[in-house]
């Protein structure tokens, strides 16, 4: 299946820190595409009530933002999907 398809995205190496206080840190989260280098820094569950927001999520190779919105861990298996995720693609200058 084409994960950029169905707008899911479950991450590889995703480790959970410490799970108190609805705390959930993404560490060497990966984009299933193959383009590489998304990592997720500071990424923390907000509301505590299953809704995960993440906040300043950027691509490190800058070839544009990928913002995540309204994100929610729905199986609860370290498996996350991500919702309405938006590439915003830079246009070359010049």
């Amino acid at each position: 299946m084409n994960a950029a398809g169905t707008g899911r995205y479950p991450f590889r190496n995703a480790r959970p820190g410490q799970m108190s206080k609805a705390e959930l840190f993404l560490r060497n989260a990966q984009d299933l595409k193959g383009k590489g280098g998304l990592f997720l820094r500071n990424a923390q569950d907000l509301k505590g009530k299953g809704g995960l927001f993440l906040r300043n999520a950027q691509d490190l190779k800058g070839k544009g933002g990928l913002f995540l919105r309204n994100a929610q861990d729905l199986k609860g298996k370290g498996e996350l999907f991500l919702r309405n995720a938006q590439e915003n693609k830079k246009e070359p200058q010049g």
